[in-house]
């Protein structure tokens, strides 16, 4: 059992080797994303989120805060037009 295993292991180590960098690349490309983009984009979401409820409970200040901390983050047309909206 154990020289079968060797034996498979042998002929094979080349694709297994490919598999794990394929894998060991899907990772690390994924947390690269996370890094620049998904988690950017979630902070700016939630601080758009924040600023709108602000702005329905009337408090313009914390409103115009939330947003300029959401777009510093990740520039969003949403966050963009309620801010001059809130402004004017």
């Amino acid at each position: 059992m154990l020289k079968k295993l060797q034996t498979y292991l042998k002929n094979e180590y080349k694709q297994f080797l490919l598999a794990t960098i394929v894998a060991i690349l899907i990772i690390v490309s994924f947390m690269v994303y996370l890094k620049f983009l998904g988690i950017p984009m979630t902070i700016a979401r939630n601080l758009y989120n924040k600023a709108v409820i602000s702005s329905e409970n009337g408090d313009i200040n914390k409103s115009k805060e939330y947003l300029i901390e959401s777009l510093n983050y990740w520039e969003d047309p949403k966050a963009r037009e309620l801010l001059n909206q809130i402004s004017q």
